[in-house]
């Protein structure tokens, strides 16, 4: 691998912004600062950075040691400083920014800024806010530094002295982001504005860690906690000095990040809840969850009742309770889960080990029955030898019968009843305030996670009952709090085995793939098996918060990344579709908006046809942040679960646009070869040769879809056979057209104003009607041609009876009589007439001008509505053109009717990517048909779509926390290094990851999905 990581022109680029995020903001200047000597630039910022250590580190200590100043003054007389520096840097700056005769020169790329005095701007609110904090903030730091300094608290002087300096780094650093700057954080989860654009909150970042510690620090040593001091005063001290470089490499979460993290982390971790698709929802959700407990801790009785009914509640979609049947079976579950908790008693350990017996037996049945059909095994590493079984047969009654009968009636109807009877025992009223807190915590978070993830609860319920059974001690604490233990070790055992799986691809394919090497990549391996501990305990750290592994560059480079929420992204509006067309030259805009339009009407059929493998379990136990990717023919759909809740998931589905690069197309092929490995092939062994990939193939659906054949036409376009089958059928395929247009406005209208119709003796006759429109003969009527012109080419009689005869049968309401009008004949001949030179003009014809015509372009100028209608019998001639090529053409007039017939009831023959093709994809029109033109290598294509009623899907799930670290590191370089390079790392192929499709789905603007679908909720009995 020879592509540096980092484009060689960035290098300046990226040292600077290292630089300033280092300093707090500082900017590296240019050679030429605007009038002012490099030297009074550094003096400058220079008494900015240092204030905090000059003023409280040397001159206020100095003065308290001396005696002359008290603590309380001093920090007083800090904070007074400090807020008077904050508000006074701000008037200078707007005074300047004020008086700016010349334009500045700004680009929000550059970091090199000329400017004499870097500041941002921001508004008075924000600026007093900024003070106000820095007082408080410079006050509590000086506290703590008396504390270090004066109280001897710390045996070592060298410890002191180092815990005292890299504390007044971290708040010099601190406070140059609230006076001047906030620098561009290396942890950044909103897109920025330009390179130093800041969001209200984002000076606040580091002064709320700071803060936070400082203070904890100070409550520690004020107020001691007894028997945790030794143990929390030293951590936090350690985490104060460690400040600097945490914020370096991007481990603390920015506030945006944190707030909506820390309202995940509380709500799955403490309350049993689930991420939700919403920023309201989840805080809804938890303030309700709060409600509860704080509810729960205050009542003498029937506790656990209470906290059955609010988790059901809570563990509920109720857009599925419309259903009749839905809302019966949830009414049923709640009643008897609530019956069950009533009484409150204890659980003898007799009826504990036949209750652990009965969940046993149930979940190992539906473990197995669910095992039995996946193609894939332990966590994809073998493939399953009965399979094949089952590969002509989809779904057969007695299956589906044992499934609803394991699935939904035993797994998510009667073990939840079980285990709602089981946690009603034990003391739940202890008299201890602490132990009454932990009991109503766990009360409330095991009846949530019981109705939230009903199969997980299965299991740490049997894991409960031995663990009961096995230790005797553990009988005299209620079961929900052993449960609630071993919840969230369960919980965080997953992801860290998850987390070291990552390590394992991404750390084995350095080493293997021979495109995946870089020059230092042994010795990348070694240290990661010399610091084996240090990625079990990155790991591990990670599962518990539920935060990404961060590895750089997609290397064996292992890092924390900060705490973010499950969706990864930014909190949206999803409900709005979101259409994304990046595309700026036309053939390919054709080819994006058609792949958008197929994804709408793919989309939702997928997600309705993976209600039933999901429910048999096929794809495990799909939780929050699991993702799902869909191959069909050259597209691809990643679907990622947002939300988990009882009997329903709630999903996001991206559709991936396919490039022609090598990228896309070697990780395309690498999921098509697993697919056809693990479904297609008969399966002789049962090791999967792809187990290390990221991809495990989990099920085969079958959804209503189109089914895409694109064809080159030259060599039939050209064909003498393709231009006399255009020129022979195009009369009477127009006269076809405009006769069917005609009975439908008589339909819909039947008494046309007298401008509409031609003049004639017998207007108040039913065929008068069918005459040509009075605008039409009067284009005709400037022509200055001779009638019939090409009368070989136009039809005859016979053919217009027969069109009469079907539309007689298509509208049999109204009366056609033209075979008595022998006249009719002749006006519609002179239109067919009119409209063949107007389309086809003297000369041969070419495929250039049967493209044209096709895209309703002509030699002459035709009313609006004659228009549309000879565009449709171009393309309709155009489709029996080519059929006549490649199939021989219709040898009856009987038979083209019948075809013409088709054309009008099953087919859409028209201009891809245009309105009208769009909604016949949605509307799901059974066929569809259109021509391009690709001018830079002059090939004609045809594009068909038919629609297949039973189009095979092939399902699988992709490992979330590898997408998860793709994504942090895309993050990371696209946010903060901003290496725009196109060939840069991170989004090479890589056919153990599949890099590039992570990449692809992430959001916009780091990730580029053709199509973002609404989020939607499918009903799931796992």
């Amino acid at each position: 691998m020879g592509n540096p990581l980092v484009s060689s022109y960035k290098g300046a680029f990226v040292a600077t912004r290292i630089f300033s995020t280092v300093t707090g903001g500082i900017r590296w200047p240019s050679d030429t600062l605007r009038g002012c000597p490099r030297l009074s630039y550094w003096l400058l910022e220079s008494g900015l950075f240092f204030f905090p250590f000059i003023v409280g580190g040397l001159l206020l200590d100095s003065l308290v040691r001396n005696y002359y100043l008290d603590f309380y003054s001093a920090c007083g007389i800090f904070a007074a400083l400090s807020f008077v520096l904050v508000i006074v840097l701000w008037v200078v700056c707007e005074v300047r920014r004020g008086h700016i005769v010349a334009p500045e020169y700004t680009d929000d790329d550059m970091v090199h800024s000329k400017d004499k005095w870097p500041c941002a701007y921001r508004p008075f609110p924000c600026a007093f806010l900024y003070a106000i904090t820095a007082a408080c903030l410079e006050a509590s730091v000086l506290y703590l530094n008396f504390w270090l300094s004066h109280r001897k608290v710390i045996k070592y002087w060298t410890v002191e002295m180092l815990i005292r300096h890299l504390l007044w780094l971290a708040d010099c650093v601190t406070f140059h982001s609230l006076a001047v700057e906030a620098p561009v954080e290396t942890a950044s989860f909103q897109p920025p504005i330009g390179a130093f654009h800041e969001t209200w909150y984002q000076p606040l970042m580091r002064p709320f860690y700071l803060g936070c510690l400082v203070g904890g620090a100070v409550f520690l040593r004020e107020v001691p906690v007894e028997g945790m001091n030794h143990m929390l005063v030293p951590f936090l001290d350690t985490f104060i000095c460690l400040l600097p470089l945490l914020w370096l490499l991007g481990v603390l979460a920015p506030l945006d990040a944190l707030k909506l993290w820390a309202g995940e982390w509380i709500s799955t971790t403490l309350f049993g809840g689930s991420p939700t698709p919403s920023e309201l929802s989840l805080f809804t959700k938890l303030l309700a969850s709060l409600t509860v407990t704080a509810v729960c801790y205050y009542l003498q009785s029937y506790k656990a009742l209470f906290a059955c009914v609010s988790g059901f509640v809570l563990a509920l979609h109720y857009a599925h309770l419309q259903r009749w049947w839905v809302a019966i079976q949830h009414t049923v579950i709640a009643v008897l889960s609530a019956i069950a908790t009533i009484k409150e008693d204890a659980v003898s350990s007799e009826a504990e080990l036949s209750l652990g017996i009965i969940l046993a037996v149930i979940l190992v049945i539906s473990e197995i029955l669910s095992s039995l059909q996946r193609v894939t095994f332990l966590g994809g590493l073998f493939l399953n030898p009965l399979w094949n079984n089952f590969r002509e047969t989809r779904k057969t009654s007695i299956n589906g019968i044992v499934h609803i009968l394991i699935q939904g009636l035993l797994v998510h109807s009667v073990s939840p009843i079980l285990m709602c009877w089981f946690f009603s025992g034990g003391n739940l009223y202890p008299e201890d305030a602490l132990q009454r807190v932990l009991v109503t915590i766990s009360l409330v978070k095991s009846y949530r996670e019981i109705f939230q993830r009903t199969r997980t609860s299965i299991l740490v319920s049997v894991c409960t009952i031995v663990f009961r059974a096995c230790s005797g001690d553990l009988r005299v604490l209620p079961a929900c709090v052993l449960f609630v233990t071993l919840s969230i070790t369960w919980r965080t055992l997953m992801g860290f085995l998850e987390r070291l799986y990552t390590v394992g691809v991404i750390l084995s394919s350095s080493i293997v793939i021979t495109k995946q090497r870089l020059q230092h990549n042994w010795i990348l391996f070694a240290l990661n098996i010399t610091l084996f501990p240090w990625l079990l305990l990155v790991s591990a750290s990670t599962a518990f918060l539920e935060s990404p592994l961060l590895a750089l560059f997609s290397l064996p480079i292992f890092l924390p990344g900060f705490p973010r929420p499950r969706r990864f992204w930014p909190f949206r509006d999803l409900m709005d579709q979101q259409n994304i067309t990046r595309s700026e030259t036309q053939d390919a805009a054709i080819t994006i908006k058609g792949d958008i339009v197929f994804y709408a009407q793919f989309i939702p059929r997928l997600i309705e046809k993976l209600e039933s493998p999901i429910s048999r379990g096929l794809f495990g136990s799909l939780q929050a942040g699991s993702c799902i990717l869909a191959r069909h023919q050259n597209r691809l759909v990643l679907l990622r679960v947002i939300e988990a809740g009882y009997l329903f998931r709630c999903v996001e589905a991206k559709g991936l646009e396919l490039q022609e690069t090598s990228c896309h197309s070697l990780e395309a092929a690498t999921v098509d070869q697993i697919i056809d490995e693990c479904f297609l092939k008969v399966q002789v062994g049962c090791g999967n040769p792809y187990a290390m990939n990221s991809f495990r193939p989990r099920a085969r659906t079958h959804v209503v879809t189109y089914s895409s054949a694109r064809n080159v036409l030259n060599g039939v376009i050209d064909q003498p056979a393709f231009n006399e089958a255009m020129l022979n059928n195009f009369s009477r395929v127009l006269l076809w057209i405009l006769l069917h247009q005609q009975a439908r406005s008589i339909r819909e209208n039947n008494n046309y104003s007298d401008a509409d119709i031609a003049g004639s003796t017998d207007m108040l006759s039913e065929h008068s009607r069918y005459r040509p429109r009075k605008s039409w003969w009067l284009l005709m009527s400037q022509e200055t041609s001779s009638f019939r012109r090409y009368p070989s080419r136009l039809f005859v009689d016979s053919w217009m009876t027969l069109v009469a005869i079907h539309i007689r049968r298509s509208f049999p309401d109204i009366v056609m009589a033209v075979a008595e009008e022998p006249s009719l004949c002749v006006d519609y001949r002179q239109v067919c007439d009119f409209c063949y030179r107007a389309v086809f003009p003297d000369g041969p014809l070419s495929p250039s001008i049967i493209h044209q015509a096709f895209n309703g372009k002509y030699a002459k100028e035709l009313p609006l509505d004659l228009h549309e209608l000879v565009r449709q019998a171009v393309q309709y001639t155009t489709k029996l053109a080519v059929d006549t090529v490649i199939i021989g053409e219709a040898e009856t007039e009987t038979e083209l009717a019948r075809i013409l017939r088709d054309y009008d009831a099953r087919w859409f023959i028209g201009i891809e990517g245009s309105a009208q093709w769009n909604k016949c994809v949605t509307d799901e029109i059974p066929y569809m048909f259109s021509i391009a033109h690709d001018a830079s290598d002059d090939v004609y294509t045809s594009h068909l779509l038919s629609l297949i009623l039973d189009e095979p899907v092939y399902v699988g799930t992709l490992s979330g926390p590898t997408v998860d670290a793709i994504w942090a590191t895309l993050s990371l370089e696209l946010l903060y290094i901003t290496n725009d390079d196109d060939e840069r790392y991170s989004i090479q192929a890589h056919p153990w990851l599949l890099r590039n499709l992570a990449i692809q789905a992430a959001d916009p603007p780091l990730g580029y999905p053709v199509y973002i679908d609404r989020v939607r909720y499918l009903t799931a009995f796992n």
